[in-house]
């Protein structure tokens, strides 16, 4: 195993992430430290492992699996863009689940729809926010 670029990038990021936390105040670091010192000590190890390890056999991911990992993950934030939180995670868990997974129709519905819910229940009632409704919704709603 080698070190991968998206390791470096991620503990790059995380580098700069913590340096900017620290010109807040006292209160405003708080909570952001609590997220990146656990992220950046994960990827100290995660580099150490990269870096020590001898190289194996296999010859990692190809091409392919490279661009349909990079277009489901833009699959997510399009979706939501287009359709919305509740409904852009629920067709893109039923997509996911039926082309990656080999799910059949009812498995996909059913997380579809519990996913739906959990969103719908966490954000709308519990916290009291407003959830984005897409392109599509703002096009309905007039």
């Amino acid at each position: 195993m080698r070190v991968q670029p998206f390791t470096v990038v991620l503990a790059a990021v995380t580098m700069v992430a913590g340096i900017e936390t620290l010109s807040l105040g006292a209160q405003a670091r708080r909570g952001p430290l609590l997220v990146l010192v656990p992220l950046a000590v994960l990827l100290g190890c995660q580099l150490y492992r990269e870096f020590r390890a001898r190289e194996s056999s296999g010859e990692g991911p190809s091409g392919t699996q490279v661009l349909s990992a990079c277009g489901w993950a833009t699959a997510v934030p399009a979706l939501v863009a287009s359709l919305g939180l509740v409904v852009g995670s629920a067709v893109f868990v039923i997509a996911f689940q039926r082309c990656r997974g080999g799910d059949g129709w009812l498995p996909s519905a059913v997380s579809a729809v519990a996913l739906a819910t959990l969103v719908w229940v966490l954000f709308r009632i519990l916290l009291f926010q407003s959830l984005p409704s897409g392109v599509f919704g703002l096009f309905a709603s007039g």
